[in-house]
């Protein structure tokens, strides 16, 4: 059980929240994050582009010319990979490798690095303001988190809320549902609202 504090929408302490889990295990486990850490760059960088190798491209039924005489390296097709037109060597072939790891495996990674970054975590009750300024938004950032960088994490339907840090250089905004491990793992104060926090909270309750 690790316990959170929450700041109002004047930047005052009026609370603490707890993240509550099964697990007793919150010491951050490296080879679990490192794994994690590899299957999500796998999904981020996995592309489906497909080339033709010298076996698919038309052509090169036949020799280009005769093998001497000729003054030119020898060849014995126009599909090589060294002829224009012709095939590619070790191109993308279309085949999806995308690899996989277990929800529970993801969610235990997430919740040990929650555990471990929770000095630097926070808790507003709402990222609305009374005006939607720019301005107004980075004062209370200020106000919360000082000159530090921030991560801003809200819930789905906050999305109008928190439009005016959106042009608020020291902020990141993310929203629950693309949250990635390797966003918490940035070194800045991280800030989420309640409604965000308890979505995180449902997630990892059962691991």
């Amino acid at each position: 059980m690790i316990k959170f504090t929450v700041f109002n929408t004047k930047a005052e302490k009026v609370g603490e929240i707890e993240l509550v889990s099964k697990s007793d295990s919150l010491k951050l486990n490296e080879k679990l994050l490192s794994q994690v850490l590899r299957v999500e760059q796998d999904h981020i960088g996995n592309k489906n582009g497909k080339v033709k190798t010298r076996a698919e491209v038309s052509g090169g039924g036949r020799k280009p010319f005769k093998q001497k005489g000729t003054g030119r390296a020898r060849a014995g097709s126009n599909r090589s990979p060294i002829w224009k037109g012709g095939g590619v060597t070790f191109g993308p072939t279309g085949i999806s490798r995308i690899l996989k790891l277990p929800a529970k495996m993801r969610s235990l990674a997430m919740l040990q690095l929650i555990a471990y970054n929770k000095e630097n975590i926070s808790v507003v009750e709402d990222f609305s303001l009374k005006s939607s300024k720019t301005k107004d938004a980075s004062e209370f950032l200020q106000k919360v988190a000082g000159a530090k960088r921030v991560m801003i994490i809200s819930s789905i339907q906050e999305s109008e809320a928190v439009k005016p840090y959106r042009n608020i250089i020291t902020a990141e905004l993310h929203s629950t549902n693309n949250l990635l491990l390797s966003d918490l793992m940035k070194k800045r104060m991280f800030l989420f609202s309640k409604k965000s926090f308890e979505e995180i909270s449902a997630r990892l309750k059962n691991v």
